[in-house]
């Protein structure tokens, strides 16, 4: 025969009360433990919230500096390699730069008497600019080949200042003055040097 059937509603009381307990437990032990933590957690966080900002902002700004200087330093390191790599002094790149004139003349029919020279000693950045002034005749698309023979040049040459005046056939030819720069540079820099005149090219 199957024996007496458990009847969960015998016992109900007695589950009722053990909830209840476990109930009141878990909220004493909150009220005495937990909370108390929880509130000196707020407390401290409140507190200490414009510290933390604080420290957040100054490691910001310690970030901020620190790529700042290593920016400084890769802009000293390019502009040293561009000084003893580039631009170099006048004595180991003044050849160079004459073939690429001559060059340059024979290419646009350029008259290498007609060039005048300038030579300018920039004492605050240690450098010596060196300027070449020629006329150069022809039309718009010359003009631009030039530029371009320039722009592709390896020594370092810039072109300034180009002045235009209409030239023959209507305007079809036009007469440039091209005022063509390249700079060198000066590592010890020891008494003021006076600048060459215009015309005068310096040996």
């Amino acid at each position: 025969m199957p024996g007496p059937r458990w009847d969960i509603r015998q016992v109900s009381q007695q589950v009722v009360v053990v909830c209840l307990a476990l109930v009141a437990g878990n909220a004493f032990f909150y009220a005495l433990l937990v909370r108390p933590r929880l509130e000196e957690y707020r407390t401290l966080t409140t507190e200490n919230a414009p510290r933390i900002r604080d420290l957040e902002r100054r490691e910001r700004a310690a970030g901020d500096r620190g790529a700042y200087v290593a920016a400084l330093q890769k802009a000293e390191e390019d502009l040293a390699r561009l000084r003893t790599e580039v631009l170099r002094t006048r004595d180991e790149r003044m050849i160079e730069v004459d073939e690429e004139l001559a060059h340059l003349a024979q290419s646009f029919s350029i008259n290498l008497e007609q060039v005048q020279y300038q030579n300018d000693v920039l004492e605050e950045e240690g450098l010596e600019r060196f300027a070449m002034t020629f006329p150069l005749q022809g039309g718009y698309s010359n003009l631009r080949t030039f530029i371009h023979a320039v722009e592709e040049s390896p020594r370092f040459l810039v072109i300034e200042r180009v002045a235009l005046a209409e030239g023959a056939e209507g305007g079809v030819l036009l007469s440039m003055n091209i005022t063509l720069v390249t700079y060198f540079d000066l590592p010890a820099l020891s008494t003021p040097t006076k600048p060459g005149r215009k015309g005068a090219r310096q040996a």
